[in-house]
């Protein structure tokens, strides 16, 4: 690993911190605070950015029409299961085996899912979870910190594995450090110029 890379990791974070954060609290506070346990299943299944709106959360803008309900009656149907879940593994195996079936569901919405459950139930991952934006941020990551891994799609890494962000971010936002800021990590970049959404 080298001094450079972990300099622009350093800023990458400090640039996240400004630009990401506080959208990521407000998404999970909104979850934390839902009425009950119901409420944040319903709009976990529809995906909601909060609880103030129907706006879908743009991770799942691609979801059918259809697949909400039919999530939420899976969650619904699971929802003593949940309820029992103690560590987010178990609460995203029950969110998985419930809702993988549903088309239209694929691993992001599995992952978010949990998180925004998990939220209300304060029940927080302890790993990082790789899917979709996070994969490709956490491979390169390791390809350029000169770190192999073995990385595929809805595995979990432990949060030492990312050791210049270990001290600095929780496993939820390290998997949102590695998905928002992935395209900026390659130093060709300048990172006033780096792409995010």
């Amino acid at each position: 690993m080298t001094v450079a890379f972990e300099r622009r990791i350093e800023r990458l974070v400090g640039r996240w911190k400004y630009l990401h954060k506080a959208n990521l609290d407000s998404h999970l506070n909104a979850y934390r605070n839902a009425r009950n346990l119901d409420v944040a299943i319903s709009w976990a299944s529809s995906a909601r950015q909060d609880g103030k709106s129907d706006k879908r959360n743009s991770h799942q803008r691609r979801l059918p029409k259809a697949a909400p309900p039919e999530i939420n009656t899976k969650l619904s149907a699971s929802i003593t299961k949940i309820r029992s879940a103690k560590k987010f593994d178990q609460l995203y195996q029950v969110v998985q085996s419930s809702i993988q079936s549903v088309f239209g569901v694929g691993l992001l919405m599995v992952y978010d899912t949990s998180l925004r459950i998990g939220a209300h139930l304060k029940v927080e991952p302890s790993k990082v979870y790789l899917q979709s934006g996070a994969l490709e941020g956490a491979k390169e990551y390791f390809r350029l910190a000169g770190l192999a891994q073995n990385l595929y799609p809805g595995g979990a890494l432990e949060i030492q594995a990312f050791p210049l962000l270990k001290f600095e971010l929780s496993a939820s936002e390290i998997e949102n450090f590695l998905c928002t800021m992935r395209r900026s990590m390659n130093p060709i970049i300048p990172i006033s110029q780096s792409s995010v959404f």
